[in-house]
């Protein structure tokens, strides 16, 4: 009992002579002292109380084998010791002084150089460290114009190429959260505080946009997006070739300009979407921007939008430019569907003779054709028939050969060298007129050798069962084909012989009419409707 009693007392005295740690205090001077052994180093921190030295913490560790071999004065360096550059000097001059050795004083001046590198490289990591905690704080008040002026500085004053990525997604990162903010556009405040527009701050600076517009897109703030797009425009950024910087918020080339040509088109700026197209060359994917399926459906979609839009405005060109680059028929193959895209392109076949419009209507059959995408019968005929009626004869002749070939009109091969002429009595005065040409060119050996018989040729107007589908019906037609005759240059004459057992109407042409109708069209209507056919 008594010596477990003594032991209690010596306990109770080592622990009252043992140093007391105090609490910090913030004004008070605060030293770092460290000492080594061959074995081990030792610091103490410590703060100076009533002109006392009073410890706060401790800290010691042991050498490893290698650093049991560094001198004291390594050891007290490793240990925690600093060194200004004019304590540098007075030591060097001090060894000096004392005659030390070479190898001595090339040892200091080696701790040296290994020591301000130190010191050099905890300080850029401190001012990092202390430029995104102030990062988080201009967000956090609101205060991006300060962020934009301190991201400028960093750029600056900061080399390294991981510095500045780790600078600007921290700023990204910061921005995106606070795309909710109301009605502001914190991207625009950051971005127009930044004066110094160089080369790497443009790249910086579009890096940080693409993120934070693809965070609105997805958001669907559209008004925001189109903010940023018109700051990055004006900064004169192509982001389009730019990739974001935080990983969620990262997209292909052909999802970023998806992006931003639909955010334009959500806010009403149609050109400026189609100009976006253009400038990045209609493109989806290449070696260097590869794009996955997803990215390709949603151009897809985002064309067909445009193209409705555009449509809507009687913007018939462009819409014509639009379809024209939709990916599908960017690469075609023999075994793509062409069928879900016949709609769209009609519907705006359809619109452009409305309008009158026939040289993208044209254009807009031709593609149609190259394409293989089905073309309704109706629109073809009445482009062939406003053709005429505009006198672009030479466009209504080749379309007409073309819808012949395609199927667009029965047959009538079978009976052009026979003298005889069926019209279907649906038929345009334009497209009857053609029919005629055509007729006369197949028969012109005929009509104009001297020893072959003057025999008559005939027109039958042909009648179809449904005529209620046609205007004014067949006495209607009939007017047609005597429009059609008049139309020619110099004027064909016909007349009226009989009617036959379908009760149709049938006339003869004049031998006459026909023979100077070739004498003045042969040379050109020989190559038209000859050649070719």
């Amino acid at each position: 009992m008594a010596t477990f009693y003594h032991r209690l007392i010596s306990a109770k005295d080592d622990l009252a002579r043992a140093v007391m740690l105090v609490h910090p205090r913030a004004n008070a001077p605060t030293a770092l002292t460290v000492d080594a052994s061959d074995s081990a180093v030792g610091v103490v921190l410590e703060q100076c109380f009533n002109g006392q030295w009073r410890p706060l913490a401790f800290f010691s560790r042991q050498l490893n084998p290698v650093e049991c071999r560094y001198s004291a004065f390594d050891l007290l360096v490793e240990a925690g010791l600093k060194f200004h550059l004019d304590q540098f000097t007075t030591i060097t001059h001090l060894l000096n002084q004392l005659q030390a050795s070479h190898q001595e004083i090339h040892l200091i001046m080696a701790l040296k150089s290994r020591l301000l590198i130190h010191q050099t490289e905890e300080a850029a990591v401190f001012d990092l460290n202390f430029a995104i905690d102030e990062i988080e704080h201009c967000n956090d008040k609101g205060q991006w114009n300060r962020m934009g002026i301190m991201f400028q500085n960093l750029l600056q004053n900061h080399n390294a190429h991981s510095e500045h990525h780790r600078i600007a997604t921290c700023i990204a990162v910061a921005l995106i959260k606070n795309t909710d903010n109301g009605s502001a556009t914190p991207f625009c405040e950051f971005a127009k505080a930044v004066s110094n527009m160089n080369g790497m701050t443009k790249k910086w600076l579009g890096r940080i946009g693409t993120s934070v517009l693809v965070a609105y897109y997805k958001s669907e703030q559209w008004r925001k997006g189109r903010k940023v797009l018109d700051l990055l425009q004006e900064i004169q950024v192509n982001f389009t070739i730019l990739k974001g910087l935080v990983s969620e918020w990262t997209a292909s080339r052909c999802q970023i300009i998806n992006i931003a040509g639909e955010i334009y088109l959500k806010t009403g700026y149609m050109n400026r979407a189609l100009w976006l197209l253009r400038e990045s060359n209609w493109v989806t994917s290449s070696a260097a921007w590869p794009s996955d399926n997803l990215d390709v459906l949603n151009r897809h979609n985002f064309l067909f939008s445009l193209a409705d839009e555009t449509l809507k405005n009687n913007m018939y060109s462009e819409t014509l430019e639009v379809l024209q680059n939709l990916p599908g028929l960017q690469k075609i193959n023999g075994t793509f569907d062409v069928t879900p895209y016949a709609g769209i392109f009609n519907n705006l076949l359809d619109q452009c003779i409305q309008t009158n419009c026939l040289g993208v209507s044209s254009d807009t059959v031709e593609f149609m054709r190259s394409m293989n995408i089905p073309v309704n019968l109706l629109p073809v005929r009445n482009l062939i028939t406003a053709l005429g009626r505009s006198n672009l004869w030479l466009k209504a002749r080749n379309q007409y050969k073309k819808a012949l070939s395609n199927g667009c009109y029965p047959p009538i091969e079978e009976n052009l060298y026979r003298k005889l002429l069926p019209i279907p009595c649906f038929l345009s005065e334009v497209e009857m007129m053609l029919a005629t040409e055509m007729f006369l060119v197949t028969n012109a050996s005929n009509i104009q050798s001297p020893s072959v018989s003057k025999q008559s040729l005939q027109i039958v107007l042909r009648r179809y069962e449904d005529e209620s589908l046609f205007p004014n019906g067949y006495d209607a037609a009939v007017d047609r084909l005597l429009a059609a005759v008049r139309i020619s240059e110099p004027k064909l004459q016909i007349k009226h012989t009989t009617v036959n057992i379908a009760n149709e109407e049938i006339f003869s042409l004049e031998h006459s009419s026909a023979l100077r109708w070739l004498e003045q069209n042969m040379k050109w209507a020989g190559k038209v409707w000859l050649f070719g056919y």
